[in-house]
């Protein structure tokens, strides 16, 4: 016989989500790193709640390779609206 299994319900895991993004906002602003990290796995493990396997299996290179995708993307912003305020 297999054991039921009593979902939350999706009240609750609005309350969760704001929960989550209150204590997010606290977490930066006392700079709290620890606290973050935690709050951001929680908050990712609840966007991506139908694969939480893959939550599992990052590692911290992978979040670094983000990291440094997402600079380097913002860079070139910086360097296009440079090039563009020079046309002006």
């Amino acid at each position: 016989m297999q054991k039921s299994v009593e979902l939350p319900t999706a009240g609750d895991i609005i309350l969760l989500s704001r929960f989550i993004q209150q204590e997010t906002k606290e977490a930066i602003h006392y700079k709290d790193q620890e606290w973050l990290v935690e709050l951001a796995l929680s908050g990712l493990l609840l966007f991506n709640k139908r694969r939480p396997m893959e939550v599992e299996e990052l590692t911290f290179a992978d979040s670094r390779r983000a990291a440094e995708r997402k600079r380097d993307r913002y860079t070139n912003e910086v360097v296009k609206s440079q090039k563009y305020e020079g046309l002006r």
